[in-house]
């Protein structure tokens, strides 16, 4: 993840904490390293508050909890999308 992170520029990046090689905080604290301006919002079935806590302070802009809160991360991506939009035709 890290790799293909490097070499693309995403404005966007939605990061479950369970990855195949690694683990997701370890891509979220990489991200936030670079301090690209890169939205990371962070998916799990592993809810627990400390790493909701922890995640958000590593820099994710959100955290959700993959059995119930997709519809939320929906409606904050679409604001993402909206605000994205604007910006690109106001310049």
């Amino acid at each position: 993840a890290l790799a293909i992170l490097r070499d693309a520029q995403p404005g966007v990046v939605l990061l479950d904490l369970q990855l195949a090689a690694g683990s997701g905080r370890e891509v979220l604290q990489a991200l936030a390293a670079r301090r690209s301006g890169t939205r990371v919002f962070v998916v799990t079935n592993h809810v627990d508050f400390l790493i909701r806590r922890h995640c958000l302070q590593e820099g994710a802009h959100g955290f959700y909890d993959k059995s119930h809160d997709l519809a939320r991360l929906q409606e904050d991506l679409r604001q993402l999308a909206g605000l994205s939009a604007g910006i690109a035709t106001a310049t």
